[in-house]
């Protein structure tokens, strides 16, 4: 080969390396920048009236937690509810079928 021809090669060599290598920086760029994206996601804001689902207010702390935890945990809600006439027991399972298909229906 001819001295021009390998200088040629050479030249053509380096600039395919360099476009190349500025694609391939250009698509690492592009893909830290959406992954980056991609990680902010914000928590979903909590409501204000977010409950736990523990009534407080239905616990008995007069109890000792250690002797009789049932009561220590539900000994106000036992001792305030009332079994209704037509029924043998009342519990919240009870409570959520009655109040499920009212809430059905205002879905829909």
């Amino acid at each position: 080969m001819l001295k021009w021809e390998l200088e040629f090669l050479e030249v053509a060599l380096k600039n395919y390396a360099k476009k190349n290598l500025t694609i391939l920086s250009c698509f690492a760029l592009l893909s830290l920048v959406l992954l980056q994206i991609s990680c902010k996601t914000e928590a979903p804001a909590r409501s204000a009236d977010y409950a736990s689902g523990l009534y407080l207010e239905y616990m008995d702390s007069t109890i000792n937690p250690g002797d009789n935890f049932q009561m220590y945990v539900n000994g106000k809600w036992i001792d305030e509810t009332e079994i209704p006439s037509d029924k043998s027991s009342f519990a919240i399972g009870m409570i959520l079928q009655e109040l499920s298909p009212d809430h059905v229906k205002e879905i829909y």
